[in-house]
């Protein structure tokens, strides 16, 4: 209890910062493009439009959630869909985190289904590697029209090389698990790796990584036309294309610099190109901020409902 107590505060605690950074982040947004100007353009957007945002935001997290329910498939946990589903809000919850590593969060949890954490976390790391690359696909179609942003595309197809290399060489890491088992204190670590390694195996495989890129893919289409139907309501010269790049390359940014959740990195990124484009800057500010919070702090608000919940049911078996 004691445990899991102090890991839940731990979450608080983060989740607490990862709001601070966030609302320090958006006050940033409103004063470089001019507060009042930002203000009457969000509040002047049509209802509809918000309706249009909020249902292709709706079908970016269910691709999301179609990538964690196939990635689980291989292993016939015993897990309802409603487990499933409210472990995965959950996660939500702590992807403002360098790498949306904070997601982890939900290995964590799934433990006090039974199910072991080896067993969970190569789905979370393959979660991680398939969203960067589905990203990373669709800004590749604009880096080739623009001839620009190879520099992160190329950051990140080494780390997915690296990482693909490193996964592969099987006789290494079966080396190491038999060092391990050969000395007695270690012998436990052993067992935990070797369970990890098999489960790394199962959920990199190529077709499961290929499916999980598509649907990485799909999410990141939806998050793509909900940034170029936003900007076209409010500055009509935007083209699909300079949606598609701008958005998904911030996102690329954001990913290799490792800050939390792409903090700063993502806004400053996006923000630079639209200026670059001659979007006028309260123009920039208004589409990054709503962007911002349809693909990341409503699935964060989202997702603290649900781990609250969780926590409350789960760990600690009393109102948290």
């Amino acid at each position: 209890m004691n445990e899991s107590y102090h890991k839940a505060e731990s979450w608080r605690k983060r989740l607490l910062l990862a709001g601070i950074i966030g609302l320090l982040v958006f006050v940033g947004l409103l004063f470089w493009g001019d507060a009042r100007a930002v203000g009457e353009k969000i509040l002047n957007l049509p209802v509809p439009l918000a309706l249009l945002l909020v249902i292709l935001s709706a079908f970016d997290y269910y691709f999301r959630f179609l990538r964690w329910q196939f990635l689980l498939r291989p292993f016939h946990f015993h897990l309802s869909f409603q487990e499933s589903l409210i472990v995965f809000l959950s996660g939500l919850s702590l992807s403002a985190t360098p790498g949306n590593l904070g997601e982890a969060v939900k290995s964590f949890l799934l433990e006090k289904r039974d199910i072991p954490v080896s067993k969970t976390l190569p789905v979370i790391f393959a979660e991680r590697l398939s969203d960067g690359s589905g990203i990373a696909l669709l800004a590749t179609f604009g880096a080739i029209q623009f001839n620009y942003g190879w520099t992160f595309l190329l950051a990140f197809l080494c780390f997915f090389i690296l990482a693909m290399v490193l996964i592969s060489r099987e006789k290494w890491v079966k080396s190491l698990i038999n060092f391990l088992r050969s000395k007695k204190k270690l012998q436990n670590i052993a067992g935990s790796l070797d369970s990890f390694y098999s489960a790394v195996k199962l959920t990199f495989s190529w077709k499961m990584l290929s499916l999980s890129i598509f649907l990485s893919s799909c999410s990141a289409l939806f998050q793509t036309l909900a940034f170029y139907f936003l900007l076209k309501e409010i500055y009509p010269p935007i083209t699909f294309m300079e949606a598609l790049f701008f958005l998904n390359l911030s996102s690329i940014a954001g990913g290799v610099s490792l800050s939390p959740g792409g903090l700063v990195v993502v806004e400053g990124s996006l923000m630079a190109l639209l200026l670059a484009s001659s979007v006028p800057v309260e123009i920039a500010a208004t589409s990054v901020m709503v962007i911002r919070f349809f693909n990341l702090w409503l699935g964060f608000l989202v997702g603290i409902f649900a781990l609250r919940w969780t926590i409350s049911h789960w760990v600690l078996q009393e109102k948290y």
